[in-house]
């Protein structure tokens, strides 16, 4: 995650928190609470509308998988390939 989306991600997340910390602790709560972390943990736009940029994990994963193209090292498990 890019640092400004940390940032943006920061108060969502506190409230959830501070929400499961008071008591709202039904299972569909905890549920939803859990499915919004983690799409936040995705990419922050799928939850946050004000969310702007890319993804910071593509920022890490091309410029890695372009080093195991240039040194030709698969990048797709053999048992993918022919799917």
């Amino acid at each position: 995650m890019r640092p400004e989306q940390e940032a943006t991600c920061h108060e969502p997340r506190s409230r959830l928190y501070e929400q499961l910390k008071q008591g709202h602790r039904k299972p569909l709560q905890i549920l939803r609470a859990l499915t919004i972390l983690r799409q936040m943990a995705l990419h922050p736009s799928l939850v946050l509308e004000d969310c702007s940029g890319g993804s910071g994990k593509m920022d890490v994963l091309l410029p890695v998988r372009a080093t195991l193209v240039q040194r030709n090292i698969p990048t797709v498990h053999a048992s993918l390939k022919d799917r």
